[in-house]
């Protein structure tokens, strides 16, 4: 039942929140920083189990060790199960203010609209997953003195998450194909899906010095950013060298890693 939640994005989503509170000058343990936690776990988890619902004729040809495709529990169950962790997430998120509040609300209803709708419409639904998945870190800055400072890992979480997406279709295309998703690689080949993935990242490497250079972070984020941009040209070489549905999975875990590597060059900068 914990599979269908996928605990590590859960994990990197609370991650973010705790982030996000740290790079806004917020308390660092206080009983509001729990509910944010809470809040950012659990609305990861209902927008990850949702997504397993919409997905499973996919998943059926691209994941079918999954729970649903599995036959390891029923949509009736997986339907349940979302809805107690979006109510979980916008209650919590409800008792620290209205701001938080409204940024949970989004959330869920980004998510449903990804996965109902835009999933399957070209690089549409790979930019909202990677602005989704960067509010976490506004749901912790919202607890600290300086939330506009969470516009750096905002930014970056944005761009590595879309990217990231891009190439994951890369690995999903034989589902994809069959789904009728309208993804990159449906729609520009392999090749073209590629170029995505690298101007993307490449975007990315390019502006990781600018907090550095504005004086935002220290010099310890940028010898920890270093690792990470060194990482995503590995994983750039790599894709050129084979792009095919088993490398591009191989790599899209790569780069989970390396996304946590991105936030505790955050975490240290500061």
């Amino acid at each position: 039942m914990l599979t269908i939640i996928r605990p590590l994005n859960c994990f990197i989503a609370a991650l973010s929140v705790m982030v996000g509170v740290h790079v806004a000058n917020g308390s660092p343990v206080s009983y509001a920083i729990l509910l944010a936690i809470l809040a950012g776990w659990s609305l990861c988890a209902g927008a990850n189990t949702h997504n397993d619902i919409c997905d499973l004729d996919i998943d059926r040809v691209n994941r079918p060790d999954r729970p649903l495709p599995a036959g390891k529990i029923s949509v009736r169950f997986a339907a349940w199960y979302a809805g107690v962790w979006y109510v979980v997430g916008l209650l919590s998120a409800g008792l620290l203010s209205l701001s938080h509040t409204v940024v949970a609300v989004g959330m869920v209803i980004m998510t449903i609209i990804y996965n109902k709708y835009l999933k399957r419409r070209l690089l549409l639904g790979n930019l909202l997953v990677g602005g989704v998945s960067s509010l976490a870190f506004v749901i912790g800055g919202l607890l600290g003195d300086d939330v506009l400072i969470t516009v750096v890992p905002v930014g970056f979480a944005i761009l590595f998450h879309f990217g990231r997406e891009v190439l994951k279709d890369l690995a999903d295309v034989v589902g994809d194909r069959e789904g009728g998703v309208d993804s990159a690689p449906m729609r520009y080949g392999e090749s073209g899906a590629r170029w995505i993935v690298t101007f993307t990242f490449a975007v990315l490497i390019g502006t990781t010095i600018w907090p550095y250079t504005a004086g935002w972070f220290g010099v310890n984020y940028l010898m920890v950013v270093t690792v990470v941009d060194a990482i995503l040209i590995c994983v750039l070489w790599s894709l050129w060298l084979d792009c095919g549905p088993g490398n591009a999975a191989r790599l899209s875990s790569i780069l989970k890693a390396d996304m946590v590597i991105g936030i505790c060059a955050i975490v240290v900068g500061r």
